[in-house]
């Protein structure tokens, strides 16, 4: 049976994680705050961190999709075309910030964000239009430490499946991937930063 998640042998040297973070340091000052809301209550906010997009074209991304290629042969064996919408994300989490529970794909996000879900349309046409609009699913997530466990306290990556909970490792260069319908969450940033690359892998729907 396959991991939900996984970060075996995908922690990069931390000469190369030091690179990485030299290079994204320039995408700084485009850092915005997160602005995500809770698809079942409209007013709460589930996110509060800053982030900024990155073209997937960025060297980095080798780096990066050497692991998700092996690991998705090994564990998950998901049908996978490449990163979703061409774009990695960049964010910093500072003392207060976080990024509550959440799934990077589910039926309501392709519904809402992909335009079919209209006004007056009963629950149950909504789910058959998503389900017939949604040619391409997020997949595979994956979030890069960028850093250490020493420079901030909190903010641990924690995941949920059933009524079991787990925590990724805070090492710095570590590349967590996991299920893209996996449950999980930033947990609140006590003291320092936490700075981390993350993507999504798309690929056809499922069948």
């Amino acid at each position: 049976m396959a991991n939900p998640a996984t970060w075996f042998y995908t922690r990069l040297p931390s000469e190369i994680v030091e690179i990485i973070s030299n290079d994204l340091q320039k995408y700084d000052p485009y850092l915005n705050k997160s602005k995500v809301i809770d698809m079942e209550d409209p007013v709460a906010h589930i996110r509060n961190s800053e982030n900024t997009w990155v073209s997937a074209n960025v060297w980095i991304t080798g780096y990066l999709w050497y692991f998700i290629d092996k690991i998705n042969k090994s564990n998950f064996c998901y049908d996978i075309d490449g990163i979703n919408g061409e774009n990695l994300q960049y964010t910093r989490y500072g003392p207060g910030e976080y990024y509550g529970w959440h799934r990077d794909d589910f039926l309501e996000r392709h519904e809402v964000y992909g335009n079919s879900l209209d006004m007056g349309t009963s629950p149950e046409r909504a789910t058959q239009k998503g389900l017939q609009n949604t040619e391409i699913v997020r997949k595979l997530s994956f979030s890069l430490q960028l850093s250490d466990a020493s420079e901030y306290k909190g903010g641990q990556l924690q995941f949920c499946e059933g009524k079991n909970s787990f925590f990724a490792p805070k090492h710095l260069g570590t590349l967590v991937i996991f299920d893209s319908r996996l449950l999980h969450r930033v947990r609140p940033v006590k003291e320092g930063v936490r700075k981390s690359l993350v993507g999504w892998v798309a690929g056809p729907r499922w069948k």
